[in-house]
């Protein structure tokens, strides 16, 4: 098998609080020495929609590390979206992903 750069690089793999199944946050990062990434205040927006209607899914990504680093959350499940965040120490960001459900669900 072909060996790839990221597979030299130490990373960390978190599966985010339990979702429907069609629905997954996790997040990747190389971490630098001194930096640590929390998630929290997951919000999905509104908890029920039409086919067709907009929802919003955020979370809040923390650096609760000694030194900056990047942290890249990804949407799974029938969702499929990215979003990398640049923090230094004790610096937070917001991240959201919208996605339009094409059948009527409940969002938990």
């Amino acid at each position: 098998p072909e060996l790839e750069i990221r597979d030299l690089l130490p990373q960390e793999f978190w599966q985010g609080p339990p979702l429907p199944e069609f629905l997954n946050i996790y997040w990747w990062w190389y971490t630098p020495p001194g930096a640590e990434f929390s998630v929290s205040s997951l919000i999905i927006s509104p908890t029920e929609v039409n086919p067709g209607q907009p929802v919003t899914i955020s979370c809040t990504v923390t650096n609760i590390g000694a030194a900056a680093g990047s942290c890249t959350v990804h949407l799974g499940g029938d969702f499929m979206a990215e979003r990398e965040v640049t923090l230094e120490p004790g610096q937070s960001e917001a991240v959201s992903f919208e996605v339009t459900p094409a059948e009527a669900k409940t969002f938990h």
